[in-house]
C-alpha cells in the first residue's frame, strides 16, 4: 500500500535556492558590463590621429590591401576620442552601477556585496572581491555571502540597478535628433544627413570647378596678353635699334 497522511498532518517542503547559478548570472552580468564599458573608454580615449588624412584614390594605387586597411583602421580607432555623447554614456553606465537603492527600507549598492572598481586607473571597470582571476582573489566573496544569507535582497538590488540603467539609457537615446526609441545613434537620420552632405559637397566642387575655369580662362588671357606683349616689345626694340644703327 502507498503511504498516506491523514487530513490534519502538516508536510514542510525546503526548496534551497541553486546559490552558485545566481552567482554565475551576476558574475556574467558583471563582465558583460566591463567588456562594454572597456570598449568606450578605449574610444573615448583613443590617440589621436589628426595628422593621417582619407587616403586618396592615387595614394592607394600605390599601396598594398594590407596597408589601405591599417591606415583606416588607425582613423576608425579615433574616430570617437573625446566624443560628447559617448563621455555622456560612460557617465550613465559608471554613475547608475555605483549609486545606492532602497530595498525593504535599507539602502544597497553593488559595493555592498563586494562588487566596485578596485582602481581609478581601470575606469570603473567592476571586480567581484574574493573571486578567482581577480586581484582579490583569496579575500572574502561577499556575493557568495550575500547570496547565501539574503539572495532576495541581493536580485532586488541587481533588477533596479539594471532597471536605472536602462532608463538612463532610454533617456539618452531621447536626447539627440540622431536617436530613435531603440538606439543611441538613429541610422535613418544618419543616412539622411549623410546623403545630405555628400550633394553638398557636390555642389561645392562645382562651384570650385567653376572657379577654377574662370582662373583659367583670366591666365590664359593674361598669358596671351603677355605673349603679344613681349612681341611688340622686341619688335619696338629692333625698330629702335635699327634706326640707332642707321645714325
Amino acid at each position: 500500500d502507498t503511504d498516506k497522511t491523514s487530513d490534519d498532518e502538516v508536510i514542510s517542503l525546503s526548496v534551497s535556492s541553486n546559490t552558485e547559478a545566481v552567482y554565475d548570472m551576476v558574475k556574467d552580468f558583471v563582465n558583460s558590463y566591463n567588456e562594454i564599458l572597456k570598449e568606450m573608454n578605449e574610444s573615448y580615449n583613443a590617440a589621436s590621429n589628426r595628422s593621417m588624412d582619407p587616403l586618396t584614390d592615387e595614394e592607394k594605387e600605390s599601396m598594398t590591401d594590407s596597408q589601405i586597411e591599417k591606415w583606416e583602421d588607425k582613423i576608425k580607432v579615433s574616430l570617437l576620442r573625446r566624443d560628447n555623447t559617448l563621455s555622456s554614456l560612460i557617465t550613465s553606465f559608471r554613475t547608475n552601477l555605483s549609486e545606492g537603492v532602497l530595498v525593504n527600507g535599507k539602502t544597497y549598492s553593488l559595493a555592498s556585496f563586494g562588487i566596485s572598481s578596485q582602481s581609478y586607473k581601470e575606469r570603473g571597470v567592476l571586480q567581484i572581491e574574493g573571486d578567482e582571476g581577480t586581484t582579490t582573489a583569496g579575500l572574502e566573496n561577499k556575493l557568495m555571502d550575500a547570496l547565501n544569507n539574503n539572495p532576495d535582497e541581493v536580485m532586488m538590488v541587481m533588477t533596479k540597478l539594471a532597471d536605472n540603467l536602462h532608463s538612463s539609457l532610454m533617456d539618452k537615446m531621447k536626447s539627440t535628433t540622431l536617436s530613435s526609441a531603440l538606439t543611441v545613434y538613429n541610422d535613418k537620420e544618419i543616412s539622411k544627413t549623410i546623403t545630405n552632405y555628400k550633394s553638398d559637397l557636390k555642389e561645392l566642387e562645382k562651384k570650385l570647378q567653376k572657379i577654377e575655369d574662370r582662373y583659367y580662362k583670366q591666365f590664359a588671357a593674361m598669358e596671351t596678353a603677355m605673349a603679344k606683349l613681349n612681341s611688340q616689345s622686341s619688335a619696338l626694340a629692333s625698330m629702335l635699334g635699327m634706326n640707332t644703327n642707321s645714325q
